[in-house]
């Protein structure tokens, strides 16, 4: 009934991701309405949003979705709020990650960059992957854990405060009723 009469096509739908249709305030105002509004305790749907997110400052590509959703079994987390999470990760915000988590990386292992930031391709970080995967491992721990911390205490505040605002509005209806 509330169907398109023409199926988007597959170029279509990745455009969509890339590029919302509704907008980015929409888009992410509904991804936010979403998570605050995930059934579970602020406890269970911050922890999984804050794995997720997390897991998108390591430089583990192609695997981060499923150590984001062991992770958040192993801690007790939303699955879903997990998977919102490592959106977070995109082809928007990887490049300032990874410059972030290398230059971490470099500052605490006190070495020197091998990478000509002017003359930089494929070839070049192909055969230096082991001296830039290692600083951007160790870098991304730290970013990791801070992200971590910002987005659970940031998201379980608001999902409490959304609860709140829910029960409230279910005394003011009961009110309303039992009068």
């Amino acid at each position: 009934m509330f169907q398109t009469r023409t199926p988007k096509t597959l170029l279509e739908k990745a455009k969509g991701y890339i590029w919302p249709k509704i907008g980015w305030k929409r888009a992410t105002k509904y991804v936010w309405l979403r998570i605050v509004r995930t059934q579970g305790s602020p406890y269970f749907v911050a922890v999984g949003l804050a794995t997720g997110t997390a897991i998108s400052f390591t430089p583990f590509l192609g695997v981060q979705i499923i150590v984001a959703l062991i992770l958040t079994r192993a801690v007790r987390g939303s699955i879903t709020t997990a998977l919102l999470g490592t959106l977070f990760g995109n082809p928007w915000t990887f490049p300032f990650i990874w410059v972030a988590t290398y230059k971490m990386g470099l500052l605490f292992l006190g070495r020197p960059s091998v990478l000509d930031v002017q003359n930089l391709n494929m070839a070049m970080l192909w055969e230096n992957s082991w001296s830039v995967f290692f600083p951007m491992l160790i870098g991304s721990i730290p970013c990791t854990i801070a992200a971590w911390i910002l987005v659970f205490f940031v998201t379980r505040h608001y999902v409490r405060h959304f609860h709140s605002i829910k029960k409230e509005k279910q005394r003011t209806k009961q009110k309303r009723v039992n009068s």
